[in-house]
């Protein structure tokens, strides 16, 4: 008969000891400092959008009228890529902070919580690495059949 664990009994008898709180506190400070980089993109991204987009709607109105809205099919473009940004840094920033707090505080389960942001987190950017992986194959395989 198999031993099931229950949900608050660490698996394998696994604790966070002194040293690997340290880690975890040293990783949580990068967490943050990446997490704040990411919003500092995310709104510098967003105000050249909105200016780029004012430069290239007159730009393209004096040169060919009936695609004046290219300015903002490119803000909303960027107004999503940066909704879905954000959602990665919220993620690693929770990380950062749920860790921070449950090594702080001996708090197991705002301890779990962050690791489970920092797994949903990468588990995002492998299925967008993978993603970008594929269509990168597709482009290249595409890019060299119309050479024939």
């Amino acid at each position: 008969m198999t031993e099931q664990n229950s949900p608050d009994e660490p698996l394998f008898g696994l604790r966070v000891d002194h040293d690997a709180g340290q880690k975890f506190l040293n990783a949580s400070k990068w967490a943050s400092f990446i997490a704040i980089i990411y919003f500092i993109g995310i709104g510098l991204a967003l105000l050249v959008s909105v200016f780029a987009s004012a430069a290239l709607n007159k730009a393209m109105s004096a040169v060919l009228p009936g695609i004046a809205d290219l300015g903002s099919v490119l803000v909303a473009t960027v107004i999503c890529v940066s909704l879905f940004v954000l959602f990665i840094g919220l993620m690693l920033y929770r990380f950062a902070k749920l860790v921070r707090t449950g090594i702080e505080r001996q708090d197991q389960r705002s301890f779990n919580e962050g690791l489970r942001f920092l797994r949903n987190y990468f588990m995002i950017n492998g299925v967008v690495a993978i993603l970008g992986f594929v269509l990168n194959a597709y482009n290249i395989i595409a890019a060299s059949l119309s050479r024939f």
